[in-house]
């Protein structure tokens, strides 16, 4: 029963088998209620068609002696007069049935008491010489004569009674539903079962390529089939792999990017210490100099992988206080206008005159900035232009880093923020930084409630060709 097959497959035989004792059940309460009803009416008016006869019979014989015959005699009064209608197209065969009988076959009985309450006779013949009491007759029909109550007609509903016709029916209805529900489940559970396994077949693929992929093997793959909920669990399921794939990759990139970026300025400081060592390189104020730059890169990437790590982690202390961005920007605009003009750069800002104060870290949000304008300023080339803009909006305030270099090509713009991702496969750590600086970016955004986008190109030369990247920080109002 472990099995989901099993389980499912159950289930459906007890809704099946559920819904036949239910089915069975309701259709046998309806049709014995309905036949009660419709044999109590029928009763009624057969009693209603009878009572004049009666009383005529009453007024001409004085009293009700002898009255059985006119219930039990097919070819008296009552049957020639009430019953010819009824007797109309049956067999001889039929036509010798005792009336009696017709009367059960109608589904009930007709007794005759009078006015005392004494039965005088009824088509069952169970009734006769018993005394039934006044709130017995209240159902009946009066007979009357000359204003005075001679008697009363009751018509007693056998429809329930076990022998009845009325029962037989009910039994064989039961029958015939029970039979068509088990048809029923028998075709069900054969198209269940085959349902089920459609169902089912996905998750075991899914299940052993779980399976396979816990244990190292993250090329596994799933056939997607129809746009349902199995079709989209195996594409979910694809995606996850691709992602699991991905970022493996990312991450052994990133640990030989890691180890790369450590050696070489480790190697130059362990080369140039053992070249002192050894008299081959005289330790004068000038390579020590080097060293130390040196030991500052290397200081600089353990700070940036550090503070990455705990960005990542969610554990970066924010010092979040009402910022005027505006101020901030100018002041590093300002002091990075001299690396843009030693670059022949024109390094603009275009921003309103007022701008809504932001809750932010003035010192992340500033190195943020820092970051991005650095960038712009390594890969925009001589007479170029890089602008910072400001757009407030009603939920936010936009700002623009946008230059005028070569611009993104489409396939690195998905990976632009991924650890140590070179977009130029060729940059080294002299011209290209630590390759985590964008890295960065996004994490100091995201634990500041902002986000961050790029778009490239975002200018069009005279010849249709596109250059320029745009960077955009959103931060929220709220």
């Amino acid at each position: 029963m472990r099995s989901l097959w099993m389980r499912l497959t159950g289930a459906f035989i007890l809704i099946v088998l559920l819904y036949g004792v239910v089915n069975t059940y309701l259709i046998n309460r309806a049709t014995k209620e309905q036949f009660s009803l419709y044999t109590s009416q029928t009763g009624l008016t057969w009693a209603k068609s009878l009572a004049p006869s009666l009383e005529q019979y009453y007024s001409e014989n004085g009293s009700w002696q002898g009255v059985e015959s006119f219930f039990q005699s097919p070819s008296g009064g009552m049957s020639s007069m009430m019953m010819g209608d009824m007797m109309q197209g049956m067999s001889s065969d039929m036509m010798e049935m005792e009336t009696t009988n017709i009367w059960d076959m109608m589904g009930f009985q007709l007794v005759l008491v009078d006015s005392n309450g004494w039965v005088q006779t009824d088509t069952s013949s169970h009734l006769v010489e018993t005394q039934l009491k006044e709130s017995d007759l209240a159902s009946g029909v009066s007979l009357m004569l000359d204003n005075t109550q001679i008697g009363t007609l009751l018509a007693l509903d056998t429809s329930v009674s076990p022998d009845s016709a009325s029962n037989d029916f009910v039994r064989t209805l039961n029958t015939t539903s029970w039979q068509a529900s088990l048809v029923a489940a028998f075709f069900a559970l054969i198209i269940g079962s085959l349902l089920f396994r459609q169902i089912i077949a996905p998750i075991h693929a899914v299940t052993d390529a779980a399976r396979k992929i816990a244990s190292g093997n993250l090329g596994q793959r799933i056939p997607e089939s129809g746009g349902d909920e199995v079709g989209q669990m195996a594409q979910t399921f694809n995606q996850m792999a691709d992602s699991l794939e991905y970022n493996r990759q990312l991450r052994q990139n990133m640990t030989a990017d890691i180890s790369h970026e450590l050696r070489t300025p480790l190697s130059i400081i362990q080369g140039n210490l053992e070249a002192m060592m050894d008299g081959v390189l005289p330790a004068s104020p000038k390579e020590i100099a080097s060293l130390h730059d040196e030991t500052l890169l290397l200081n600089r990437l353990v700070a940036d992988l550090h503070l990455l790590s705990v960005a990542e982690a969610g554990q970066l202390n924010l010092d979040l206080i009402d910022t005027d961005l505006l101020t901030l920007l100018n002041q590093l605009v300002v002091s990075m206008r001299p690396t843009a003009d030693a670059l022949q750069i024109n390094l603009i800002m275009d921003s309103p005159t007022s701008c809504p104060t932001l809750r932010l870290d003035a010192d992340r949000t500033n190195q943020i900035l820092q970051n991005l304008i650095a960038n712009a300023l390594r890969y925009t080339p001589a007479d170029g232009i890089i602008t910072i803009r400001v757009r407030p909006e009603s939920q936010a305030v936009h700002v623009d880093v946008i230059d005028t270099g070569a611009g993104i090509a489409a396939s690195d713009l998905p990976h632009i923020f991924d650890r140590f991702y070179r977009a130029e496969k060729s940059r080294s750590r002299t011209n290209g930084g630590s390759g985590i600086g964008l890295a960065i970016v996004r994490q100091l955004m995201q634990a500041q409630g902002g986000e961050v986008a790029v778009k490239s190109p975002v200018h069009v030369r005279d010849d249709g060709s596109g250059y320029g990247s745009c960077f955009t920080l959103t931060f929220p109002l709220s």
